[in-house]
């Protein structure tokens, strides 16, 4: 419907958004999620659709280049960039779900952007359970954790894309298995209560060693 529709694309435009967050990783999700698409909907995706993705896939390997410094000087997306990474990437996946003759269901469509929308949510389950806005910024991201962890950015970035696309494949293999959208809804389910479960304890655990430190430091 209408209004779901309507906060899946602002969903997903806030998404994007949030996880440009270092160098690459906005413009890395985003060509993860093209794969997944292609993967998904096979040789039956729009020609219309195929074009937004080719083209969104032009722009986005020169950009990935400039962004990781190999071309150089570095250039950034800003907000209005990964905005529009998510708005047409909402688009192709409106467009592909909701037309006959695509294997894209609208369940399928969660798995080609799972890692946004899981670090969305539970960075928005945390903030609403510790009483704050759920807009307010902080450094409580999958990216922040993992360096918080001790990762470099590069590590980070190749970490993050390796498991956006390793979810994409899992959800493929949830869809292929035939168990029907009800069934591959509850394994996107419960999957994204064991990523925030385990988000949520790491960023506690990393929460309570900074802590500790000025207590060390002054003793």
């Amino acid at each position: 419907g209408i209004p779901l529709t309507v906060v899946a694309v602002i969903g997903l435009l806030n998404a994007f958004n949030m996880m440009d967050g270092i160098d690459g990783l906005a413009g890395g999700l985003a060509l993860v999620s093209i794969g997944a698409i292609s993967l998904f909907a096979g040789h039956n995706a729009l020609y219309g659709a195929k074009m937004m993705m080719a083209l969104l896939t032009a722009a986005a390997l020169p950009y990935l280049a400039a962004n990781l410094g190999f071309l150089g000087r570095k250039s950034f997306m800003g907000d209005a960039g990964s905005m529009v990474l998510g708005y047409l990437l909402a688009w192709i996946l409106i467009r592909l779900s909701q037309q006959p003759g695509t294997h894209l269901s609208p369940v399928d469509v969660l798995w080609c952007v799972a890692l946004p929308v899981l670090d969305t949510l539970a960075v928005m389950y945390r903030r609403l359970r510790q009483r704050q806005s759920p807009f307010k910024p902080d450094r409580g991201h999958i990216h922040h954790i993992m360096m918080g962890l001790g990762l470099g950015p590069r590590a980070t970035l190749i970490a993050l894309i390796s498991l956006a696309t390793a979810i994409a494949f899992l959800g493929k293999i949830s869809s292929t298995l035939g168990f029907g959208s009800g069934a591959n809804l509850a394994g996107f389910c419960l999957f994204m209560v064991a990523y925030i479960a385990i988000v949520e304890r790491t960023w506690a655990q990393l929460q309570a060693r900074d802590a500790a430190l000025p207590r060390r430091a002054a003793a």
